[in-house]
């Protein structure tokens, strides 16, 4: 028997949002998105509440693009050991995130050399760099 497409019941279950499976946490759905990790670099001189106003902004760019923010790595003295990029990317490869958000490229080095080795250590990785500010690599 024919029954034509746009019934009222099908019209309302077209425009109704889908159903989510039964059971699901909102940690399921949050594991869903892709997972995203955070870099930052602090400088000696930066009071708390700008720090924290950074961390906002990376966290609301990363809800707001669909991602599942999962961690701030911080980088206190990226001139000796870069502990906050190493254990950035032991967390990459643990969690098997595929995208990193920062500020700016700047936060992984001023120098544009060293900056575009660090780029290509996360690219190497299979990570999609992000940065609220937009600049040149090199």
């Amino acid at each position: 028997m024919w029954m034509p497409l746009a019934t009222a019941a099908t019209a309302d279950a077209l425009t109704a949002p889908p159903a989510r499976p039964p059971n699901q946490t909102a940690r399921e759905r949050a594991r869903m998105k892709p997972l995203i990790h955070g870099y930052l670099r602090v400088d000696r001189d930066a009071h708390d509440g700008d720090i924290r106003q950074v961390e906002l902004a990376l966290r609301l760019w990363a809800k707001q693009q669909g991602y599942c923010f999962a961690r701030i790595f911080h980088e206190y003295d990226a001139r000796l050991t870069r502990a906050g990029f190493a254990e950035l990317t032991e967390e990459i490869i643990h969690s098997k995130a595929e995208h990193v958000i920062m500020p700016s490229l700047s936060d992984l080095s001023s120098h544009p050399l060293i900056r575009r080795h660090l780029l290509d250590a996360l690219e190497d990785a299979g990570v999609q760099i992000h940065a609220l500010r937009e600049e040149s690599t090199t």
